[in-house]
């Protein structure tokens, strides 16, 4: 062992030097794991768990996001679905309403022509009694002013006796 002690201390190796400097290392090693590696340790198993529960927590909210989409097209589906019911339902309304409205029209339409009928038959009866009553004084004055312009008055008393 000396031999290699030697061919050692050639080379710059000093087994006292050695020594001390394991027994530093072991005292920093100790050191050093007993209060720093332990808090590391926990600070690291710490982050682990924070990353764990956040990724977790990321898959959970990835899940609820596809629920809460699938909800949102069942709903829009379904909203859809309402909007056309109430569009058709609308229309159908709209129809009956119409048909009424159309029915009522017609009614009034034919009250307010047979309205007009029964005025213009009174006008036209009216009308048919003045001149009923008109026409003979009329036709006698017609006669008499055309007998005493164009005949004598011997003329006049024939034609008047001939048209009685």
């Amino acid at each position: 062992m000396d031999i290699v002690l030697k061919e050692l201390g050639s080379l710059g190796f000093d087994p006292r030097i050695a020594l001390a400097n394991t027994v530093n290392f072991l005292i920093i090693f100790f050191l050093l794991k007993h209060f720093f590696f332990g808090k590391i340790g926990d600070a690291i198993k710490t982050r682990r768990l924070t990353i764990e529960k956040g990724l977790h927590d990321a898959k959970e909210a990835a899940e609820k996001l596809k629920g809460a989409e699938t909800s949102a097209l069942e709903v829009i589906k379904e909203a859809h679905l309402k909007g056309s019911s109430l569009v058709k339902e609308s229309e159908e309304r709209a129809k009956v309403v119409f048909l009424k409205k159309e029915e009522e029209a017609t009614k009034k339409a034919g009250e307010i022509i047979e309205n007009a009928h029964s005025v213009a038959q009174k006008i036209k009866k009216d009308g048919e009694e003045e001149l009923s009553k008109q026409a003979p004084i009329l036709v006698a004055s017609l006669l008499e002013k055309v007998l005493r312009e164009k005949s004598s008055p011997q003329t006049n008393e024939d034609f008047v006796k001939k048209s009685l």
